[in-house]
């Protein structure tokens, strides 16, 4: 609901640059999750 909502906010030609700034966060905030965490389930880390 966050993405639609900013989505809403973003000017089109921008939209997809946002998307993969918010792609890319995802990415390090999971690597740095995973840096100081060891899941039972290494590929499913905990939210």
């Amino acid at each position: 609901m966050f993405v639609v909502i900013v989505r809403l906010r973003v000017r089109p030609g921008r939209i997809d640059a946002f998307l993969d700034g918010i792609e890319a966060n995802a990415r390090a905030a999971r690597s740095h999750v995973n840096s100081f965490w060891t899941p039972a389930f290494p590929e499913d880390p905990p939210s």
